[in-house]
């Protein structure tokens, strides 16, 4: 979403690398130069998406590394519960402006309707 929404280059970190690659190899095919790995540093990065379970349970760890986060960056999680993960609450000690999983799912439900509601009127 964040490329086919005009964003100049996206990096995916993801502790598995095969998977990464295999997505930065996708999207690659689809925005030509606009998709790379990255790694946990969320430094030089100006939007952050949590979009892992990791902030679900207590002792989960960070799914980037939290000491780097500062104003000026925008962080947000897909976890719904708890609607303040340790990521967003990092993040909001840090001064970075955030949506949590509540407020995604919220624009994604928002999408199922319009979709769904199309569709039962295509029938």
């Amino acid at each position: 979403e964040f490329l086919d929404q005009g964003a100049g280059s996206i990096a995916i970190h993801d502790a598995d690398a095969a998977r990464r690659d295999d997505l930065v190899q996708r999207l690659t095919a689809r925005f030509p130069g606009r998709a790379q790995a990255g790694g946990p540093d969320p430094a030089g990065h100006d939007i952050i998406a949590n979009a892992t379970p990791l902030g679900m349970g207590p002792d989960d760890p960070f799914p980037v590394d939290p000491r780097a986060l500062h104003p000026g960056q925008f962080v947000t999680d897909c976890v719904t519960r708890p609607e303040v993960t340790p990521l967003i609450a990092r993040a909001r000690a840090a001064g970075c402006a955030t949506m949590t999983g509540l407020g995604m799912f919220d624009g994604v439900a928002a999408r199922m309707v319009a979709f769904f509601t199309r569709q039962a009127g295509a029938a």
